[in-house]
């Protein structure tokens, strides 16, 4: 018997089995939504860390842990990310990247000079970054 994914999708609620058939891999709700965020940033776990999606429903969990809960866990996921961009910084102290004299600045680095302000002070005005 052939299955396709509207006949997966009309299981509901999806069970272990269901989800197991389809390839998905037990896990947390954060690790879901921890996933979920590095699929959105392209895996890359900095762009998770910087991402300036507030209004996503996932944004305050996208550390991998619950912002609602005691801070005194420790904080794997934040170590994890710490040292891939150790790794990628060692490869950007490269002599193609990092040998440059200080004022030949990166695009990246550069300020852009119509944006005063990253500051939002309310969340009335948070639509109009978006």
């Amino acid at each position: 018997m052939i299955k396709t994914r509207t006949s997966f999708a009309a299981v509901w609620p999806p069970t272990a089995e269901t989800a197991e058939v389809v390839g998905h891999k037990r896990m947390s709700p954060m690790q879901a939504i921890r996933a979920k965020c590095l699929d959105c940033s392209v895996g890359q776990p900095s762009e998770v860390r910087l991402c300036e999606a507030v209004n996503c429903s996932l944004w305050p969990f996208r550390a991998g842990q619950h912002p609602y809960k005691s801070a005194k866990r420790k904080n794997t996921v934040q170590e994890e990310d710490l040292r891939q961009e150790e790794g990628s910084a060692e490869a950007a102290t490269s002599p193609s990247h990092g040998s440059k004299h200080p004022s030949e600045e990166c695009a990246h680095e550069q300020t852009d000079k119509y944006h005063t302000s990253d500051e939002v002070t309310s969340p009335a005005e948070w639509d109009a970054f978006d």
